[in-house]
């Protein structure tokens, strides 16, 4: 009984360390304080030794890898954080973390201009479309990797397509003003 009551406990302290970094994260992506970001990557690492199955803290340990990354080139690397989303998938079979994936792959291909990282990417937000076909980001995410590409390779049927995922996104949320001037700046670069 005791054993069990202290892997009840392990388990719960890893919950509270991932609750941590995603308070952190959270309050990272409002105010970009690095030292919010730097507290998300040591609660999200602590979550990981009591918690070493929960596939959404390597996902968002991975996400705030790469805003590390991003923001101030900290000595990680983004095949860690990409080997990161890998090892959360294989955890667990979920959209949101092909979704991320996919999104963190587009940033890394937009900095390196690696025509590979964002071929990559539009595998994964088609893996999180079939899982999820009615999250509006995947597609807006999928069009604006899209953009990028075509402008990589010279590839005007890519921005074509990535119109195509935009005006697709619109159908579930017209609203979104972000999905809208995307629409917008990929017809703008079309004409």
């Amino acid at each position: 009984i005791e054993k069990n009551k202290y892997k009840k406990a392990v388990k719960i302290l890893g919950n509270y360390y991932g609750e941590w970094g995603n308070q952190h994260a959270q309050k990272f992506r409002l105010d970009k304080s690095e030292e919010d970001l730097k507290n998300a990557i040591k609660n999200f690492r602590n979550a990981l030794k009591f918690n070493p199955t929960n596939s959404f803290i390597y996902c968002n340990l991975a996400l705030s890898l790469c805003d590390s990354i991003i923001l101030n080139g900290e000595p990680y690397s983004f095949d860690e954080a990409l080997s990161l989303f890998e090892k959360a998938a294989n955890l667990k079979t979920d959209y949101i973390i092909y979704y991320n994936w996919g999104s963190a792959l587009t940033r890394i291909g937009e900095i390196r201009k690696n025509a590979t990282n964002l071929k990559d990417s539009l595998s994964k937000f088609e893996k999180a479309l079939e899982l999820n076909p009615f999250f509006t980001e995947i597609y807006n995410d999928w069009g604006y990797c899209l953009e990028v590409l075509s402008k990589l390779v010279d590839d005007k049927s890519l921005l074509i397509e990535s119109i195509s995922m935009y005006r697709k996104a619109l159908l579930f949320n017209e609203q979104t003003l972000r999905i809208s001037n995307n629409l917008g700046l990929a017809l703008r670069d079309l004409a």
